[in-house]
């Protein structure tokens, strides 16, 4: 629109027009829509079902749930970024330009240990390979995953996905400040943002002030504080 308007203020500098036609109209927005995500039934689902028919597939998928990373990041991963020993992964961020470690966890540690074990212990070369030892290509796990959903009857998710339900499962259970850290976003705003939070936010904002100043009188204070509310947790206050 801003392009149209210029270009329309440039054909009255130049004699074509004598008003801007456009001025004083504004265009609205497209109201945000809240991201869809699984449920926790329909994850353990989908997770089985890569587990029985494309373990490959369900190796990736694990490791995008528990490293929150995206997915050229997940499929750029070699054997000297995992240290098993330390229980650490390392993420090379192309995108932000940085590197983000983190804590394999149990589950992640088990299903890459197996894999390594499975590729003869390699101590460098890309983790997830084909049976010809190439690298998986975005395209090719994507178009590995969409028949997947598509069959369990889930065809609006998609590998992205898994990052923004990692987000939101961290979000819900530890705070904001939590998914902001495992996420590696350099700010709360940033990740209110990507989880579209920022509605509901606003909302329990709102609640919040009002049962700080009547709670007592209808019984629903939760701390003394107001803080410890699930939402922001108190480290990040």
């Amino acid at each position: 629109f801003r392009d149209v308007r210029a270009m329309l203020n440039r054909a009255i500098k130049m004699g074509y027009l004598e008003t801007n036609p456009v001025v004083g109209v504004e265009i609205k927005k497209p109201a945000r829509r809240e991201p869809r995500l699984p449920t926790d039934a329909q994850w353990d689902l989908l997770l089985k079902d890569l587990q029985d028919r494309k373990p490959w597939l369900h190796r990736i998928a694990v490791t995008l749930y528990y490293t929150g990373g995206r997915l050229d990041e997940v499929l750029s991963l070699r054997w000297d970024q995992v240290d098993f020993g330390a229980g650490k992964i390392r993420l090379e961020r192309q995108k932000v330009n940085d590197t983000l470690t983190k804590d394999l966890g149990r589950d992640l540690h088990s299903v890459l240990w197996q894999l390594w074990m499975q590729s003869k212990t390699p101590r460098q070369g890309y983790i997830f390979v084909s049976k010809l030892g190439t690298r998986f290509t975005t395209r090719r796990t994507y178009l590995g995953f969409k028949p997947v959903v598509r069959r369990l009857d889930m065809p609006w998710m998609t590998l992205a996905t898994i990052r923004k339900y990692s987000g939101t499962v961290v979000a819900t259970t530890k705070g904001v400040y939590a998914a902001m850290r495992h996420l590696g976003h350099t700010s709360v705003e940033m990740t209110l943002n990507y989880l579209g939070w920022w509605g509901q936010h606003r909302d329990a904002a709102v609640q919040a002030l009002y049962d700080r100043r009547h709670g007592n009188e209808h019984g629903t204070a939760g701390s003394e504080t107001g803080i410890e509310t699930g939402i922001w947790p108190a480290e990040s206050i």
